[in-house]
């Protein structure tokens, strides 16, 4: 783009308007006179009396931007306004596929939510992973060699670990009619109680 910037600044500083010029005959001599949009007097020129010039307070700014407004700066606008014209109206008539450009972000934004969506799922599902941790190690005690004890130790953690869960520091479970086989071996009431709180935590009797 062309720069006008310091064309621009000369227009400025310039008496605005200019909106009606007077041409007159004088005597054989001519007279021209520009005033600007408030009525005050801009350019004078006189023949007869041989009188011109920019007069007012903005005489030197006027005289400036008149100086400035060469043929070559006018046809260099023009050219510059028919060029943007041009560039606009190539625009204008430019139609892409606005429908599928819109798919395409929906389409983004649909896989965008899929994974929020399984992110979220694999947080819950390592959370669960965490609970039955104290399973899966009751599961490996119960294929090590001393299967009876290890049997009792694998049921005492799952206890253990429900009655930390719940903040107590007893869990009773009582069962009736307990069967091995098929030979009922009684009722039965078992209960783990905690001996020795964590380092620095206080537990419910609750």
């Amino acid at each position: 783009m062309t720069d006008f910037a310091k064309l621009k600044a000369l227009a400025e500083a310039a008496t605005p308007g200019r909106v009606h010029d007077r041409l007159d005959s004088c005597g054989g001599g001519l007279k021209y006179e520009c005033f600007g949009d408030d009525g005050s007097l801009v350019l004078k020129v006189d023949h007869k009396n041989d009188e011109w010039g920019f007069v007012g307070d903005k005489g030197e700014a006027d005289e400036a931007f008149f100086l400035a407004c060469t043929p070559a700066a006018v046809l260099a606008l023009i050219a510059e306004n028919e060029r943007l014209r041009a560039d606009y109206a190539a625009l204008a008539t430019f139609n892409p596929d606005w429908d599928r450009v819109a798919a395409a972000q929906d389409s983004v934004r649909e896989h965008m939510e899929l994974a929020n969506r399984l992110k979220a799922e694999c947080e819950l599902l390592r959370k669960d992973a965490e609970k039955w941790q104290i399973v899966e190690t009751a599961m490996a005690q119960l294929q090590s060699d001393e299967q009876e004890a290890s049997i009792w130790s694998a049921c005492s953690r799952i206890l253990i670990s429900v009655a930390h869960k719940l903040n107590s520091g007893t869990s009773t479970v009582t069962e009736e009619g307990v069967t091995v086989g098929e030979e009922e071996i009684g009722d039965w009431c078992v209960t783990v109680k905690r001996i020795k709180p964590a380092m620095g935590k206080e537990v419910s009797n609750g």
